[in-house]
């Protein structure tokens, strides 16, 4: 059975997790491969209407294992939340885990992410200041604390104090702060890893495992390809790699073992959510870097609904078409509906379903 990497087509809120959601009744396991709390999926099905910011899209299958992979940032309060919202509303969190080698966001981070777009002033790149880029930035660094630390108190307790040092120095010095309790963090830590202790193992041993079984799986992509910090529309990008190569790393699978690649595209995608670019969206670079991106996907997938009035002049679905001639491009007539009912969900599923029953078997 396949690996199939599902990924956004342009920047973000093509409706990844609406289609993850959709397709993890098929699946044995979904893996979020890169970013952190800075991307969100909503869901809606029959449970009701769901915000995802970490815990992957396939949680809702009763049979799918869902993954943190180690590309992932985690800000562990976030995810505490988030898993305790989904207990609350009747979700089986039983069967997910967290890459013990998954970095962690700390306070410093989120404190550093907001000092930094503040003194840029009207330069800023407009980060969600929840401190994914400066926790990336420590990953580079090999200053960063991972999920295993965690699970070692003196092993954190170490590195923490290590770390902390030269944050407390740079806030107090570089941006006129005031430094952090390295207590309150260390006993704050403590408490995370004490709960999320059962989910944190090698999960890399866990997708080695399944692939060698034939088991289904797929990769979850965070935001879009052309916030890819490399091939993006850079500064204006994100901090981990969007694409499905970035999903090899953030999983810990080599690249030949995908068999599929899905790019999500939505028709509907108002031109004033568009970041940063506004009215210089449609230039010759762009078209070039999303034609280039796109046409690197074995299969396109475009959500097509009867929001017409959001529907620019010029949208990435008609450069692309204008480009190239793409390898595949299929359109899901409803997909964006939302699926509250059972009726309109069914048909959604089996819409879908026949589109992917050639890598479904």
């Amino acid at each position: 059975m396949p690996v199939i990497a599902i990924i956004g087509a342009h920047w973000g809120d093509e409706g990844k997790g609406k289609i993850v959601d959709l397709l993890a009744e098929q699946a044995d396991m979904v893996m979020r491969f890169s970013g952190g709390d800075n991307a969100g999926h909503t869901v809606v099905n029959q449970q009701g209407e769901f915000a995802l910011h970490l815990v992957p899209s396939g949680i809702f299958s009763p049979k799918a294992t869902s993954v943190i992979g180690n590309g992932v940032v985690v800000n562990p309060r976030v995810l505490l939340d988030e898993l305790g919202a989904l207990k609350q509303r009747g979700v089986d969190t039983s069967r997910f885990f967290i890459s013990d080698r998954a970095h962690l966001v700390m306070p410093y981070h989120i404190l550093l992410d907001g000092l930094e777009e503040e003194a840029r002033g009207g330069k800023a790149i407009g980060t969600t200041r929840k401190g994914i880029g400066p926790a990336f930035a420590d990953k580079a660094s090999r200053l960063g604390l991972r999920t295993s630390d965690l699970l070692d108190k003196d092993v954190f307790r170490e590195r923490l104090h290590a770390v902390l040092t030269g944050k407390n120095t740079l806030l107090t010095k570089v941006y006129n702060a005031d430094p952090l309790s390295e207590d309150e963090i260390f006993d704050e830590y403590c408490r995370y890893g004490e709960i999320l202790a059962p989910h944190i193992c090698d999960t890399s041993a866990l997708l080695e495992k399944a692939v060698d079984d034939g088991k289904k799986v797929m990769l979850e992509g965070a935001q879009g390809a052309l916030l890819d910090p490399d091939f993006g529309t850079y500064p204006y990008a994100t901090s981990s790699s969007p694409l499905a190569g970035g999903g090899c790393l953030g999983v810990g699978l080599g690249p030949t073992r995908i068999d599929d690649v899905l790019g999500v595209l939505s028709k509907n995608r108002k031109t004033s959510d568009l970041p940063v670019l506004k009215n210089d969206f449609y230039t010759d670079l762009i078209k070039y870097r999303l034609g280039n991106i796109l046409n690197s996907l074995n299969r396109c997938l475009v959500l097509h609904g009867q929001k017409d009035e959001w529907v620019p002049v010029e949208h990435a679905y008609n450069i692309y078409q204008r480009l190239r001639e793409p390898k595949t491009l299929d359109i899901i007539p409803g997909a964006d509906h939302r699926f509250s009912d059972n009726h309109r969900r069914q048909q959604a599923i089996e819409r879908t379903v026949t589109f992917f029953r050639q890598y479904l078997q």
